[in-house]
């Protein structure tokens, strides 16, 4: 089937309502860590790969994962959490703030999470990647060579009026806060939403950091083990049992889709 799945995991414990709280826990720490990343290093491009930073971006995924990896080793399982969450950020961020996915790419960039190894064709400092946008359409202002060369680039991104600025040519990260969007070439190319300057493939940045944070998980699991890795997530050591519902969510599903939005919290419930 092509069309796209959402999954919906009901966690029926030995545990009940508590195990269930203890997952839901575990997951809100992992994605307040992520939405502190905002808050404690908003203007470090590295945590958001602004900048053309991709090789401090990297260093942070790749370390980060090696310290989950510790953490779980160890069983320090909140400590594995508050890592998972921090590197999450820049992990995703990297689809929305650089050109991956305007360079035609299909999949994740998987070296993201792997030291020494190659993340791209990355710009010079000295080479030019943007023009002006056309008013308001910023669907082609990155230059067309840089496309045809797979040449990896991302926004630069700055708050500070008449002080933030950048290398001559290069694009912005763009939007109303982006002071050096306002010097040429002019606008941006993020797409963090669909209101943003390349918020045409919003989706498609969306859909890559879904599975590019699917591909660390699977990587850190595959080192910690099933056990190890469900305690990460909360579920109890003496938990085994799990039910999972995948629901088509195209549009000819509609109907049941409304009903299983209404009704699927009474599953939790259940215990076995």
């Amino acid at each position: 089937m092509s069309s796209e799945l959402a999954v919906l995991c009901l966690l029926l414990l030995h545990t009940g309502a508590h195990g269930f709280a203890s997952f839901l826990l575990a997951i809100t720490s992992v994605i307040f860590r992520n939405v502190r990343v905002d808050l404690r290093h908003a203007l470090n491009g590295s945590f958001h790969f602004d900048d053309e930073m991709f090789v401090q971006g990297r260093r942070i995924i790749a370390e980060g994962v090696q310290a989950v990896k510790a953490s779980n080793k160890q069983e320090n399982f909140e400590a594995a959490r508050e890592k998972l969450g921090e590197i999450l950020h820049p992990l995703q961020d990297f689809y929305s703030h650089s050109n991956w996915v305007e360079l035609g790419k299909k999949f994740p960039n998987s070296n993201l999470i792997r030291p020494d190894t190659s993340i791209g064709n990355l710009a010079d400092i000295s080479r030019a990647t943007c023009r002006n946008c056309d008013g308001d359409d910023c669907t082609n202002n990155i230059l067309e060579d840089v496309i045809a060369q797979g040449i990896l680039t991302s926004g630069y991104f700055g708050i500070v009026p008449r002080v933030s600025t950048k290398p001559d040519g290069k694009c912005s990260h763009g939007g109303g806060v982006d002071q050096t969007s306002t010097i040429e070439p002019k606008g941006g190319i993020n797409k963090d939403t669909f209101d943003s300057n390349h918020g045409h493939l919003h989706t498609a940045a969306a859909n890559m950091a879904v599975a590019a944070t699917g591909q660390l998980l699977d990587d850190v699991r595959g080192a910690a083990g099933d056990r190890a890795f469900l305690q990460m997530l909360g579920i109890s050591k003496g938990s085994s049992k799990a039910l999972c519902f995948v629901i088509d969510t195209t549009k000819s599903m509609s109907d049941d889709i409304e009903t299983l939005s209404c009704s699927s919290t009474s599953f939790r419930g259940i215990v076995a």
